[in-house]
């Protein structure tokens, strides 16, 4: 494949797109995650990580997502990484696979229309669980909410963006390669003809 130009030398179509989603996602995450200015960060760290799942569903499927399939999008970005982890993610991908559309209406749309997560989903904000756990849990005390924790997710996003990257360049599967090269050419409106 041809090799983007950046200004000061030739890199490769995944460096370009491993540069993109950390300086335009996961850098300003780690920068809300290792703030201490605030007690409640975790909402908007969420809001960012989940701008990644829809973009990234694009490259999955080598098109570009629109108004009429953001939800199947979305979703298919998000169950790809969960599966990444799939012991440590089993519950709630159990969860999303039967109730796609209310994960879909209360999670992002809660958060991108209603400036909230909307109910049976809550950010856990606690020092004492930041670091640690599932990114998705259930704890006693919080009713039947799930509890999202942006911390670990950051975390689970770093490595499987590593692992994604790894399987294109080392061609792991055609297919999920071929629909990388071709949404990225899209992307960027390269012509490779």
């Amino acid at each position: 494949m041809q090799d983007i130009i950046n200004k000061k030398k030739i890199i490769s179509e995944t460096e370009v797109y491993k540069i993109q989603i950390n300086e335009w996602y996961f850098k300003p995450i780690n920068i809300l995650a290792e703030s201490t200015v605030s007690y409640n960060i975790g909402m908007s760290m969420f809001a960012l990580e989940l701008l990644f799942f829809e973009s990234h569903a694009q490259f999955l499927k080598g098109t570009r997502s629109t108004s009429k399939t953001s939800q199947e999008f979305f979703i298919y970005g998000f169950i790809n990484f969960l599966e990444y982890e799939n012991d440590k993610n089993k519950d709630i991908l159990a969860y999303i696979n039967k109730n796609e559309s209310e994960f879909y209406r209360k999670i992002r749309c809660g958060l991108f229309h209603d400036g909230y997560i909307r109910d049976g989903f809550l950010v856990d904000s606690r020092l004492e669980k930041r670091m640690e756990g599932n990114l998705f849990y259930k704890e006693n005390g919080f009713d039947e909410d799930w509890l999202v924790n942006p911390w670990v997710l950051i975390k689970d996003l770093e490595c499987y963006l590593k692992k994604y990257i790894n399987d294109i360049e080392s061609n792991v599967n055609e297919t999920l390669s071929k629909k990388f090269y071709t949404m990225f050419n899209e992307f960027y409106r390269i012509n490779t003809q």
